[in-house]
């Protein structure tokens, strides 16, 4: 289905629970992960790359089907 609608892979997440890059799932993870960095600037916490945003969004969404 996804992979129809966009013309890219959909991806499966790796050992880590990462997605490929270019892939639609790594897209949406990077925007997740892109607006809980958002809301943790906002809470004055920092981060120290966008892998562990992504790796904190795969971990706040386990179990949610995309």
């Amino acid at each position: 289905g996804l992979e129809l609608l966009t013309g890219r892979p959909a991806g499966a997440p790796d050992q880590r629970g990462a997605y490929p890059k270019g892939s639609v799932h790594r897209a949406v993870a990077e925007r997740l992960a892109i607006q809980i960095g958002k809301r943790w600037v906002l809470e004055r916490q920092s981060i120290s790359s966008i892998d562990d945003l992504i790796g904190i969004v795969l971990e706040e969404t386990k179990g949610v089907s995309v």
